[in-house]
């Protein structure tokens, strides 16, 4: 569905910040999209393989509260509305043999996913979905490496109408 189309706001900033980030990364994904999970999103689509780049990216709604409490407005008017934004990359793992990757391999994926951070952050400082947006709670957080693959979450707060 289309931001246009979405009739949830809190769906549509999520896939105005999921566009701002495949804008912003310099490497495309596999496969990006809005994301449902109780907890980080696993790395359980973490594809080196496709034609145009590799990995995942996401935006997901990790909980929201209630801002203010005003009976007399039903729903009530104001909550607390925290995304994380994330991506993984396929990064090297042991060969067959059980050696780890060179110490350059490591040192060139930590730069190259370094500029995943980079394109997260932009996001927020430069998407124009949050431009009138006071955005709190800021962290970004390294996940990995497991399974093939490492990246970053972004996750940041914003106040948000409920409906």
């Amino acid at each position: 569905m289309m931001p246009d189309q979405v009739p949830n706001r809190w769906i549509k900033l999520a896939h105005q910040l999921l566009e701002c980030l495949l804008d912003e990364l310099p490497e495309p994904v596999c496969r990006a999209e809005l994301r449902h999970h109780s907890a980080v999103v696993p790395s359980d689509d973490c594809d080196c393989e496709c034609a145009d780049g590799h990995g995942q990216a996401w935006v997901r709604i990790t909980h929201a509260v209630i801002a203010n409490v005003d009976r007399s407005r039903c729903p009530p008017n104001l909550w607390n509305v925290t995304y994380e934004l994330g991506t993984r990359r396929c990064v090297a793992t042991m060969d067959e043999a059980g050696t780890p990757p060179s110490p350059i391999t490591t040192s060139e994926e930590a730069e190259e996913l370094a500029f995943d951070a980079r394109a997260q952050r932009r996001v927020l400082l430069c998407c124009k979905a949050t431009d009138d947006r006071d955005l709190t709670a800021v962290s970004q957080s390294p996940l990995g490496p497991a399974g093939g693959c490492a990246g970053w979450v972004t996750v940041f707060t914003t106040a948000m109408l409920a409906l």
